[in-house]
């Protein structure tokens, strides 16, 4: 008897495992099927689905934006020495050790640094001149900015010696997109187009050119050289755009009249945040005529998007109402000054202790706390950077 009941049980597992084996064939010859069905819109997907867009960052003009750049041998107006980067955190500064500040003109982190890591989770944005060859393609991109760059050549080569004008950063920028980045032109114009490009300039163009006594101001009223800076503004930006950017941000020029340089011997008048108002002036020429620059220019150049930064309204307001911004000093230079009236820092002196309260770095340059402020408004805040802020601009 129990061999009987074990002889059906043996049976009818063998009927089930066969029903099984048998389910089982007809799943994989349908999965099989399904497959050979939608390989071919497989392929057609992969080969024609477009290079994977990733942002870069791309700086230009003067020390604000500049991260340490050293375009020729013997610059004339470099940070290369502390207490420049005191407060940068990498290890690379000490004022005991010798090591030397790659050539940040604040005591830490500037706007693209900050930027940088928004952007692209990077700790800092390298300048351009520090590279090997091996690593001259970073998707991160690079600071072409240079301490005292100027938009008119002229500035850059009666007053200041071997700087980088702006015309030469492009043109470094030109040769390094031709080089260095990827050969094929759809890779090529996808990062570019997707990367955020920054220009910070014109400041020099006054400080060395138009406020000097033999500059260039008994040739040009206020509104017509601000009106000549804009108009070599647009043309180094319709050259960027043919270099392929298309997402820009155009800072305004800062109140100059508030610099610690313009600030000498100098009363400061009521309800003027204690800046020049004269000084300020000038430049409100420029960043006035800026916005009609840029609205023609997104008019006539397809598929750009240009945003201000409209920063000349800050500075002002921390200049007039500091403890906003928990400042305390908005007048005085936190490092000690270089004695050959520079404006630059004394080399190796030690800084201010109370950096964060401080408006100005040096007589001409803003703290890493201001740097900050500015690059996070612009990033997520709304006023500032204008019509849309950058992180909606990484969006478009």
């Amino acid at each position: 008897m129990l061999r009987v009941i074990n002889s059906q049980i043996s049976s009818r597992n063998n009927v089930n495992m066969s029903l099984m084996i048998e389910k089982l064939s007809i799943v994989f010859c349908c999965i099989f099927l399904l497959l050979s069905c939608l390989s071919p819109m497989l392929v057609m997907c992969v080969k024609s689905s477009p290079p994977t867009p990733w942002p870069g960052l791309y700086a230009f003009g003067d020390s604000i934006l500049d991260t340490g750049n050293d375009y020729f041998p013997g610059m004339s107006m470099i940070a290369n020495y502390s207490p420049y980067e005191i407060d940068f955190p990498t290890g690379l500064y000490c004022l005991d050790c010798g090591a030397e500040p790659f050539g940040r003109y604040t005591n830490g982190y500037t706007i693209p640094d900050f930027l940088g890591e928004f952007l692209l989770q990077n700790s800092f944005v390298l300048p351009f001149t520090y590279h090997s060859e091996q690593a001259m393609f970073l998707k991160s991109g690079y600071s072409f900015a240079s301490g005292s760059a100027s938009i008119l050549p002229e500035t850059t080569l009666s007053k200041l010696g071997k700087i980088a004008c702006f015309e030469k950063q492009i043109e470094a920028f030109t040769d390094y997109v031709t080089r260095f980045l990827p050969k094929s032109i759809d890779e090529r114009s996808v990062h570019l187009s997707n990367s955020i490009f920054l220009v910070h300039i014109g400041s020099d163009d006054y400080l060395y050119n138009y406020l000097q006594k033999d500059g260039i101001n008994n040739k040009y009223s206020a509104r017509q050289f601000g009106k000549l800076l804009v108009e070599k503004l647009g043309n180094h930006l319709k050259h960027l755009y043919h270099e392929g950017a298309r997402k820009i941000v155009v800072f305004e020029i800062p109140p100059l009249g508030c610099l610690p340089r313009e600030q000498v011997d100098y009363i400061p008048a009521p309800n003027t945040g204690g800046c020049t108002r004269s000084t300020n002036n000038l430049v409100h020429h420029f960043n006035k005529q800026l916005p009609g620059l840029l609205n023609s220019l997104s008019r006539s150049l397809k598929g750009v998007t240009f945003v201000t930064a409209k920063t000349y309204g800050l500075f002002l307001d921390m200049a007039s109402n500091p403890n906003k911004y928990g400042l305390t000093d908005t007048r005085n230079p936190c490092c000690i000054l270089a004695s050959s009236g520079s404006g630059l820092c004394e080399p190796y002196q030690k800084p201010c202790d109370n950096r964060n309260s401080h408006l100005f770095w040096d007589s001409i340059n803003p703290t890493e706390v201001v740097h900050k402020l500015i690059a996070e408004k612009c990033y997520k805040g709304s006023g500032l950077c204008v019509p849309i802020n950058i992180s909606n601009l990484v969006m478009l």
